[in-house]
């Protein structure tokens, strides 16, 4: 099994019921995880029946792509009120040991209208089963499945929704996507490119078609009780120090023009980590009316200049909440020694006599009103 974050961690997750299934249901049910680190399994709270402590009569096996049948037991897992749709096995099985290093996560950014690409997840549908695919006899294949999420899209109901590349055939009866469930969906992190775990499928809901597939956000262990215990499991302090995604380096399609300008600018910057940008801009007035654009600006120029593509400078934000400046600290920010660059929007702005960098270009002011 590989230890890095790819399809080769992904694995089954095999319940025994026992001999009274609960509705007269298949005493086994199979779904889908991934191995997130060290040996635990993270899937979805269903594949166990939304419980922790299982019976005596049952049992819960953890088969790897290569075929090995492990025992587990449950660590933590959602109820079925919350609708948190989570578990965390761990695997108790003294066969195992392999040592992976821990799965990154991170939290999709519900206001922004930018979708999350590159997303993945590899899990064991019903669709995909084939001839016997294994020497033991299982018929469950992998499948790969990439796509899509639109932040925008189950708001309400707190959940994702991934929308894949691939449709499986509508001749199945019942759900074509059973056993997919409890897959970890990925997505790149557009600044450094690191795969970071955002959530776990859950079903299809199916008035949204065979290619949308629910999506249990990784943050909603918030809601839980045990929510602690979930973030020290997941080795996080907490959801706020989750990166985000999309990530800066994403325009909004208003932002191409000032990219294109700021890269032309930007040519001139060799070497980014010697190099220094101050923006400064007042969106809010005692006696006139506010200017909430001249933010949206400086938040946007920002994103272009700290963008791996463009500018490449450091993210270091230095928020003063308000409080004017004094032009007697100015000088300290701008320590660059192969270039500088200013922009000053609604304020008059020019250099300070202490301050020669070998090149300074200055964005011309927006007109005060």
């Amino acid at each position: 099994m590989t230890a890095a974050i790819g399809t080769g961690r992904a694995v089954e997750v095999l319940h025994d019921r026992g001999p009274a299934a609960p509705g007269g249901g298949d005493r086994w049910t199979g779904g889908s995880g991934y191995l997130i680190g060290s040996r635990l399994v993270l899937t979805a709270a269903h594949n166990v029946g939304y419980r922790r402590d299982l019976d005596d009569d049952e049992q819960l096996l953890v088969r790897t792509i290569e075929g090995n049948l492990l025992a587990a037991r449950v660590v933590l897992a959602g109820d079925e009120p919350s609708r948190v749709d989570l578990a965390l096995l761990e695997i108790s099985d003294p066969r195992f040991g392999e040592h992976l290093p821990p799965v990154t996560f991170a939290r999709v950014d519900r206001e922004s209208p930018a979708p999350v690409t590159g997303c993945w997840a590899v899990g064991f549908p019903r669709f995909g089963e084939a001839g016997p695919v294994l020497p033991a006899g299982s018929r469950r294949e992998t499948w790969h499945v990439s796509g899509q999420i639109l932040p925008g899209g189950r708001r309400r109901a707190g959940l994702l929704s991934l929308q894949v590349t691939s449709t499986p055939s509508a001749s199945l009866t019942g759900s074509a996507w059973e056993g997919m469930s409890g897959a970890v969906v990925f997505a790149a992190d557009a600044h450094d490119g690191e795969q970071a775990a955002v959530g776990v499928i859950s079903t299809d809901y199916r008035p949204e078609g065979e290619s949308a597939l629910t999506v249990v956000p990784i943050t909603t262990v918030g809601d839980l009780a045990t929510a602690a215990e979930w973030w020290r499991q997941f080795g996080m302090p907490g959801p706020s120090t989750l990166p985000i995604l999309p990530g800066p380096s994403t325009l909004p399609i208003p932002s191409r023009q000032r990219a294109r300008e700021a890269a032309e600018v930007m040519t001139a910057l060799p070497d980014p980590g010697r190099s220094r940008a101050l923006l400064i801009g007042a969106s809010t007035y005692r006696h006139l009316e506010d200017l909430p654009a001249v933010h949206n600006n400086l938040t946007e120029f920002r994103d272009v200049l700290i963008n791996p593509a463009l500018g490449g400078a450091r993210r270091q934000l230095h928020d003063h909440g308000g409080t004017p400046w004094r032009l007697g600290r100015l000088p300290s920010l701008a320590r660059g020694r192969d270039s500088c660059r200013g922009y000053a929007a609604d304020l008059l702005f020019r250099p300070w006599p202490d301050w020669r960098p070998q090149r300074t270009v200055l964005v011309p002011a927006q007109h005060r009103p």
